[in-house]
């Protein structure tokens, strides 16, 4: 498991490069508008995840739509969990926004491994 943590952290650091570049030449050099440059920069950022996340980390076996679907499931979820921990750490408990992220972060990459190690990628029985 500390392997595949170590696995999934670089995963996701070359996921906020990837998706950090394409939301500069979409906005940048294609002249997309800051939304539709966030939309094309989270699709290819879900796509690049689950690629080196099924691939690299978790071994997953060729392409399986049921393991997509749940993957974008828990990208969903771990962006919805992130935004409530930030909006309780910074509305109701009054702290700082940038630490309120790094500590919301920390609460959904730990959640989201959890859920794509058990749930979407898990070895089938």
């Amino acid at each position: 498991m500390y392997i595949q943590s170590i696995k999934f952290a670089t995963t996701g650091i070359i996921n906020t490069l990837v998706s950090f570049i394409i939301y500069c030449l979409c906005f940048s050099v294609f002249k997309f508008n800051y939304i539709v440059s966030l939309i094309f920069a989270y699709f290819f950022g879900v796509l690049n995840s689950y690629l080196w996340n099924s691939k690299w980390t978790f071994q997953a076996k060729g392409f399986n739509q049921r393991e997509f679907i749940k993957f974008i499931l828990v990208y969903i979820s771990t962006f919805i969990l992130n935004l409530l921990i930030l909006d309780i750490e910074i509305n109701i408990m009054r702290m700082n926004e940038l630490a309120s992220q790094g500590i919301a972060l920390i609460i959904a990459a730990f959640v989201s491994f959890i859920s794509y190690k058990y749930w979407v990628f898990r070895e089938k029985q």
